[in-house]
């Protein structure tokens, strides 16, 4: 399996897990103007590795400590998204090697 697919699996796995796992916490660091501070890595198609992105300690001097999270690996690439907020307020940012790859927000 190429190692694109198997990172959007991961991916797509992990987001179906936090929408069944996102807490109930509120958090005052939730906002836009936080969320687009928070940079995310982009594939480097000849070398098939992240480059850029923020790392988890990076967002989370931005956002504070998460709510939730939830990990997964496959064929040995592991996938961690967090979450900060609760179903109708969130921020929620998926790493990969240590480096921020994809982030989405709900109700801010």
């Amino acid at each position: 399996m190429k190692k694109n697919v198997k990172i959007f699996l991961c991916i797509a796995i992990v987001s179906i897990a936090i929408l069944s796992l996102v807490a109930c916490g509120g958090n005052s660091n939730l906002t836009k103007e936080n969320f687009d501070k928070i940079t995310c890595a982009t594939l480097n198609y000849d070398t098939m590795q992240y480059e850029g992105g923020m790392t988890f300690a990076e967002v989370k001097s931005i956002l504070g400590e998460p709510d939730d999270s939830a990990s997964t690996t496959i064929m040995g690439t592991t996938s961690t998204a967090y979450v900060w907020g609760n179903e109708k307020k969130n921020i929620t940012v998926s790493f990969i090697d240590g480096k921020a790859i994809m982030k989405v927000q709900a109700g801010l």
